[in-house]
């Protein structure tokens, strides 16, 4: 269950989008919605754990529900967390390289996950670019680019100008913002999770892991 809970952190977003109506095939007076769903998970590799065969075991079975599924998702990355002393833990690269051997996309999280609502634009910008360095170079391998960024904390800036302004930034990049239209919020229930667990209070952990 500790396992199932700690991958739930890293699954932060699920996105849903309407897509356009179409004709019954059977009946053109009626029209049927066609419904497309993207789940996007935000702060990758893997949040609430630091150990890399528990990080390693999350990866593994958080993929393999989404690909046995066929589910149509893209990971967000957090380029400090693939760093051990300022050094590249070529390990925890190759977890998001399992994101793209299963035919999945990545994304820029920023490098240090700053909220642009409380540091300047430029100071922002910069941790984009430091963002994305090691996701553009697995994507280019793989004859990809990097397309889509997402926001730490959903804050897109405090005023239209800034708004404006990263916006023509990340495109200059070659990057467009991903839209979010629903936030499960599983982080709430992590966090209380984990807390429970440092207590080893298992009736809690299970109160929990059942509200979620």
């Amino acid at each position: 269950m500790l396992r199932a809970l700690v991958a739930a952190i890293t699954a932060c977003l699920l996105v849903v989008s309407w897509g356009s109506y179409h004709h019954s095939s059977s009946d053109d007076s009626h029209e049927t919605p066609r419904r497309e769903v993207s789940v996007t998970f935000d702060d990758l590799p893997v949040v609430g754990t630091r150990d890399i065969g528990a990080q390693q075991e999350i990866t593994k079975k958080l993929l393999d529900s989404i690909t046995s599924n066929k589910v149509p998702a893209i990971g967000f990355v957090n380029e400090n967390k693939l760093f051990d002393g300022g050094v590249e833990n070529e390990r925890r690269v190759a977890l998001l390289q399992q994101w793209l051997d299963a035919g999945l996309d990545l994304g820029n999280h920023s490098f240090s996950h700053p909220d642009l609502h409380s540091v300047p634009l430029e100071t922002f910008q910069a941790d984009v670019v430091r963002g994305e360095a090691v996701t553009r170079r697995l994507l280019t391998r793989r004859g990809k680019q990097l397309r889509y960024f997402r926001h730490p904390f959903l804050h897109a800036g405090r005023d239209l100008e800034i708004q404006k302004q990263l916006t023509e930034f990340l495109a200059s990049r070659g990057c467009r913002v991903a839209p979010v239209t629903i936030d499960n919020s599983d982080w709430i229930f992590a966090s209380a999770y984990m807390k429970a667990v440092d207590k080893a209070d298992k009736q809690m952990m299970v109160r929990i892991a059942s509200a979620y």
